[in-house]
């Protein structure tokens, strides 16, 4: 069964607002469909923000792909995204020969299997306030300079067993999308080996941990040994909370992003979606200039 797909409302006038209900075609944007192949600089997004991509072709007199589906050729190609799969996004743009390539990440970061294309230029926007986020999706739409980053290469992931389907998701997308990848327990021991030796191991190598808490979390003796590990080894700790419950006491004295707080704020997320929004926050000041 196909998952339902709600998209954001970017001009505050849906009856469902923060959820687009259409409204925003009241503002004289045009979106007919045109059977022209070739156009100078085409803009494609993310299915939460259409609306958000039929303002900026308007404003700036671009074409969006969703609503022209014949363009297969174009000088800048222009993609929005933010953590959802981008996946049935990327079957669009493979389709489009394009000379250039400008990506624009809201709340994460540009995906590594985007930033392939020989001739790319990349930024990160924050999707909150609504009017910052225009703001600097209009900035960028011109910008000349990469401000693309990338994840630190060595990532330590501490979590509850209990919690390990509900990361499963995640962690594939940190693979799949960022090529980036982080050490957890389940696939990053080989059987036969000591899984205690190899956990620290892994710990001495790592750059950050990522310590998802949760109520399971809150309970295990061995999670807890990880971060006072990683804590005498003074590796940076990054705290995620993935459901209502305070952290450890050793770990409150950090700020943490709460999966449930973003996904309350930003409806249009599913659950995993809010999870690597999450995870890009609490990685934020760890970001590593990408060359």
């Amino acid at each position: 069964m196909p998952r339902t797909i709600h998209k954001r409302c970017i001009c505050g006038r849906s009856n469902q607002f923060p959820l687009c209900d259409g409204q925003h075609g009241t503002l004289n944007w045009k979106c007919s469909p045109s059977s022209a192949q070739f156009h100078d600089r085409v803009i494609i997004g993310s299915s939460h923000y259409r609306s958000l991509t039929e303002e900026m072709a308007h404003r700036h007199q671009l074409v969006t792909h969703h609503t022209h589906p014949g363009v297969t050729h174009c000088d800048e190609l222009i993609i929005i995204h933010d953590p959802d799969d981008i996946t049935p996004l990327l079957e669009k743009i493979e389709r489009i020969e394009h000379s250039r390539r400008r990506i624009i990440s809201i709340d994460c970061l540009p995906s590594a299997i985007l930033i392939r294309h020989p001739k790319t230029i990349g930024f990160q926007v924050n999707s909150n306030p609504l009017t910052e986020l225009r703001v600097q999706v209009d900035q960028h739409l011109n910008a000349c300079e990469s401000q693309a980053k990338q994840l630190p290469e060595s990532i330590f992931i501490s979590h509850s067993i209990a919690d390990e389907m509900e990361l499963k998701p995640c962690i594939n997308r940190l693979r799949s999308q960022y090529q980036n990848h982080p050490f957890v327990c389940e696939d990053s021991i080989a059987a036969g080996h000591n899984w205690n030796q190899e956990i620290e191991q892994a710990l001495r190598r790592s750059s950050v941990v990522l310590a998802f808490c949760s109520s399971a979390y809150q309970k295990s003796t061995y999670c807890a040994f990880e971060i006072g590990f990683a804590q005498a080894l003074k590796i940076p700790i990054r705290p995620i909370l993935i459901d209502d419950t305070y952290p450890p006491s050793h770990l409150q004295h950090l700020n943490a992003p709460s999966v449930q707080r973003i996904h309350r704020n930003n409806p249009w997320y599913t659950k995993t979606d809010a999870m690597m929004a999450a995870i890009f926050r609490a990685l934020k000041d760890l970001l590593v200039q990408n060359h």
